[in-house]
């Protein structure tokens, strides 16, 4: 479960041309609140966190954070990379997504780490 969890979440991400990401949320209980992909999609809290105007595609994190429709405070976030052969790849968060998990007051982040950068 969890990173686990978030790990197949993003081998299943369809997306293309974007690294295959995904994030999962949970709760004090271990229970399921959000799921987030990444996309080309965009969101006010993506142009809000990101590094400048024009990196607006919204982020896995930013996705599971607007996808959970309640606070995240004080809750559980895995962030998953998937590579070419579903392997798992390096899933650290982003500056302007760092933002976004302190701002929103998450207590635990955990990302994949494994394998090495494209």
């Amino acid at each position: 479960m969890s990173l686990e969890h978030a790990l197949k979440i993003a081998q299943a991400n369809g997306i293309q041309d974007l690294p295959r990401m995904a994030a999962v949320i949970y709760d004090k209980r271990n229970r399921l609140v959000s799921v987030g992909l990444n996309s080309r999609r965009t969101h006010p809290l993506a142009a809000k966190f990101g590094k400048h105007v024009d990196a607006i595609c919204l982020h896995a994190e930013i996705a599971a954070i607007v996808n959970a429709r309640q606070s995240v405070e004080g809750m559980t976030m895995y962030i998953a990379r998937a590579g070419s052969k579903n392997e798992p790849r390096l899933a650290k968060p982003c500056v302007g997504c760092q933002r976004a998990l302190i701002a929103f007051k998450l207590k635990r982040v955990v990302w994949t780490q494994t394998g090495e950068e494209p």
